[in-house]
């Protein structure tokens, strides 16, 4: 099933701008971890991620360690793949965005805004952002 968080921006007029974010696993930001949270505008993330697989690979092969440095890496992958959309839903949070709601729907079904018959624009104007 197909897990939706849907967050609304701080000022809720009458052309509300809401965001579907897919919950799960992000297969992008697990194969290319700062290309994806630059993406999602996850900057300090980002910068976090480079280094950190920057560092852990030189850190390998300055000690001989290639194995463990490939690992070290792996495990930064790893981690923006599984908490990826929780770090793009907790950047919303510290600017301010609030959390509408969850909404769910079977496999390969189509996004909730879809899914209530509003086109492509969705709720008063809604994006879906929930790609991985």
């Amino acid at each position: 099933m197909a897990i939706y968080v849907v967050m609304e921006p701080p000022g809720r007029g009458e052309s509300v701008d809401t965001t579907f974010i897919r919950d799960g696993f992000a297969w992008l930001g697990f194969l290319v971890p700062p290309l994806w949270l630059a993406w999602h505008r996850l900057w300090v993330e980002a910068a976090l991620a480079f280094v950190a697989m920057g560092l852990l690979s030189i850190l390998g092969e300055r000690l001989d360690l290639e194995t463990a440095g490939s690992l070290l890496s792996f495990l930064v992958m790893l981690f923006v793949g599984l908490e990826g959309q929780g770090l793009r839903i907790a950047a919303l949070r510290r600017r301010g965005w609030h959390e509408w709601g969850v909404g769910g729907g079977p496999p390969g079904a189509a996004p909730p805004h879809a899914r209530c018959g509003l086109g492509p624009g969705g709720w008063g104007g809604a994006k879906n952002r929930g790609g991985g």
